[in-house]
């Protein structure tokens, strides 16, 4: 008769608090974004965002304090997530490669639901203080610095005027916004999406190509 050979249980590692504590503080965050996403900034309640986590409301505010903490929280990673695709951008490569990376990143920022939510974040926060909690003071100048640095590290060989680079910065926004909002609305083709994110790199390209020009640069 033979006897069966006894292996060990696998001994399971322990969380440590700090994984524990992270875990909890992503899921939280994560699950308004989703709130945000499919409700709207309204519906998206301090209990809604606490179920979709699998969270008592109690422990979101040990972790956050309210739900503008949260919120802020939101933003927060979507600056970082935001920078992190631009900072992938090689800045040595020629111009037409660095608009190109650089709407590409933007893009892929702008469909996202992090980025989705936090427009509506900012735009609620800003416009009505106080009911959800208040705005920090420059949080909004803050997300632009960010987007200013990017854009600079980038381009900053274009000499364009500040109020035309401005405009321009502004006009790329706009455009992405746009383009995201078709996109979760109709859901259209890729190669469709690909031609209209085109024509934004086409005029990006062509007003840094043509400031060049203007200072007589290579």
């Amino acid at each position: 008769m033979t006897t069966a050979t006894l292996r060990p249980r696998p001994v399971r590692s322990r969380r440590t608090h700090a994984e524990r504590t992270a875990q909890t503080t992503r899921k939280i965050k994560e699950a308004a974004v989703e709130a945000i996403a499919e409700l709207g900034f309204k519906r998206a309640t301090a209990t809604e965002i606490a179920r979709r986590a699998g969270v008592s409301w109690g422990a979101a505010q040990h972790h956050f304090g309210d739900k503008t903490g949260i919120l802020l929280a939101v933003l927060e990673d979507g600056a970082s997530a935001f920078l992190d695709r631009i900072d992938r951008v090689d800045a040595r490569t020629s111009l037409e490669k660095r608009v190109g990376g650089f709407l590409d990143a933007a893009w892929e920022h702008f469909r996202s639901d992090t980025s989705r939510s936090a427009s509506e974040i900012l735009s609620n926060l800003a416009a009505a203080p106080g009911e959800e909690g208040d705005l920090p003071e420059g949080t909004a100048i803050v997300q632009l610095d960010r987007w200013m640095e990017s854009w600079h590290r980038l381009f900053g060989d274009v000499p364009l005027t500040p109020s035309r680079a401005m405009a321009l910065q502004g006009y790329v926004v706009a455009v992405l916004t746009g383009l995201s909002s078709v996109h979760v609305l109709q859901r259209g083709s890729a190669s469709v999406r690909s031609r209209q994110l085109g024509f934004l790199k086409d005029t990006v390209l062509r007003e840094l190509r043509a400031a060049k020009r203007r200072s007589n640069l290579p």
